[in-house]
C-alpha cells in the first residue's frame, strides 16, 4: 500500500492537485464525482487533504488523463 501511496503522491504533484485535474479534464465536480462514482462529500473531504485520496482513484483519474490526452506521459 505505501507504494502505491507513494506514487499517488507523485502524480498529484505533478499534475498540481485534485482540482487542477478536474479543470484540465473540463469537469465539474458533480461530473467527476459521477465518473469516479463516487459521493460528492468525498471529493470535498479529498481536496481538503489529498492525502487521503484512496489509490484507486487517483489510477482512474491518471487513465482519465491518458484517455483525453492530457496526460504527456
Amino acid at each position: 500500500r505505501m507504494k502505491y501511496e507513494a506514487e499517488l503522491k507523485v502524480f498529484l504533484e505533478r499534475q498540481g492537485g485534485l482540482e487542477n485535474i478536474r479543470k484540465t479534464l473540463g469537469f465539474s465536480q458533480r461530473k467527476m464525482c459521477q465518473l469516479l462514482m463516487v459521493d460528492p462529500s468525498a471529493w470535498s473531504r479529498w481536496i481538503k487533504d489529498e492525502s487521503k485520496l484512496p489509490p484507486h482513484i487517483g489510477r482512474s483519474l491518471e487513465w482519465l488523463l491518458q484517455l483525453e490526452g492530457k496526460n504527456p506521459e
